[in-house]
């Protein structure tokens, strides 16, 4: 082979070649052409293991070294050119997966997850029932969306479907049909055609002090009053949805230990909110009211001089048990007969929508409004009842 290529006037280093072999190093590589393989030699192989453990053992990595790591993990390339991880690779990847995937699942909760999968699943037998092609799928969604009016539907169902298709689409790689023109117009035509007036009734400022004054003839203990005014103040002034302010089936709502009562402000967490992903959390702050009867700060800080401070749901009674849902919306009834009002139109909202309200008749702005019942959208217009 020298002379050979001596012959074409070539060059080779006799010191340098080897063969003819069907095995041999090359840049640090085990070539085989027997097993069709490249592969690290088992010495480097090992020594490429250890400097993994030893990474694996320190509190921070710089991103090169990472990379280093990485591309010496790739240690085998297969007889059609592809190539294979080396199973620490596949730790690496498959914890990074892991991780990914915690975060993805992290960015909605759980109820949404559901929500969304079960769209897509309605949609895929709707595909199978009227056999489509992908290139029919524009006239699919549209009768779709015929489909579920004839099912009488309501907007709000068709809002979750919509919402479940759309990220169904992109996170597979798809064209977002919910997009698409047509579609767009057969939904707005929908919504237009079936939009339903919000009637329930708000708590206004005004009756939100005569409840405090007839409390005294509702309630049967002082813990009581003092109890339900600091609950009925907090879920006006804070704009909070009842779920967010006391215990449902468990003991849950605003809890003891987020709250930071001062002199003339009182703070707490929300721990999980409608708008609020699972986790983050939301901070809500109060500020006292000069010489108003249902200030939350003065209402909180009287019924806390019963409480006193510990742990669990913040609003119990004097058994220790949590205030519910059912029980807040009981006493609010009985006052509101007390009242001489109807009961008829009133809910677990009306603490929000009437905080809305004065809001905007108080003329504070929409940024401010929303940042005040921890809205995202523009949807708190719909709470706004100027003319009662």
């Amino acid at each position: 082979m020298v002379q050979d290529a001596t012959a074409f006037g070539v060059p080779l280093a006799v010191d340098k070649t080897e063969g003819p072999v069907t095995e041999l190093s090359f840049l640090g590589l085990t070539l085989d052409t027997v097993a069709m393989e490249c592969k690290l030699p088992e010495n480097k192989l090992e020594d490429l293991k250890g400097a993994v453990k030893r990474e694996c053992q320190l509190k921070n990595l710089q991103l090169r070294e990472l990379q280093s790591l990485l591309v010496g993990s790739f240690s085998e390339i297969g007889a059609n050119g592809g190539s294979r991880r080396a199973p620490v690779a596949e730790g690496i990847v498959a914890d990074a997966s892991q991780a990914a995937e915690e975060l993805i699942n992290a960015s909605m909760v759980a109820g949404t997850w559901g929500a969304y999968a079960a769209a897509w699943k309605q949609w895929e037998e709707w595909l199978v029932r009227l056999g489509g092609a992908e290139e029919d799928w524009d006239m699919m969604l549209l009768l779709f969306i015929g489909h579920c009016r004839e099912l009488g539907w309501s907007v709000s169902k068709l809002n979750m479907c919509m919402a479940g298709l759309a990220f169904g689409f992109k996170r597979r790689g798809m064209r977002d049909l919910t997009k698409v023109f047509l579609v767009k117009l057969a939904f707005r035509g929908w919504r237009r055609g079936n939009s339903i007036q919000d009637d329930r009734r708000p708590v206004s400022f005004g009756l939100l002090v005569d409840l405090r004054g007839v409390l005294e003839s509702v309630c049967s203990s002082n813990w009581e009053r003092r109890l339900f005014r600091a609950a009925f103040s907090l879920a006006f002034f804070g704009a909070l949805r009842l779920g967010e302010l006391v215990s449902t089936a468990k003991p849950g709502g605003v809890l003891l230990e987020d709250v930071d009562l001062y002199e003339y402000r009182v703070e707490f967490r929300l721990r999980r909110s409608k708008t609020v992903r699972k986790g983050k959390g939301l901070m809500i702050r109060l500020f006292a009211i000069a010489g108003c009867a249902v200030c939350p700060v003065l209402c909180l800080r009287e019924y806390l001089s019963f409480r006193g401070r510990g742990f669990g749901p913040l609003l119990i009674h004097e058994n220790s048990m949590f205030l519910s849902r059912f029980q807040f919306l009981s006493v609010f009834r009985k006052g509101l007969k007390k009242l001489g009002m109807e009961v008829e139109g009133f809910s677990s909202h009306s603490f929000q929508i009437g905080e809305a309200t004065e809001a905007t008749i108080r003329g504070l702005g929409e940024d401010l409004i929303k940042k005040i019942g921890h809205w995202e959208s523009r949807r708190f217009h719909s709470y706004m009842r100027l003319g009662l």
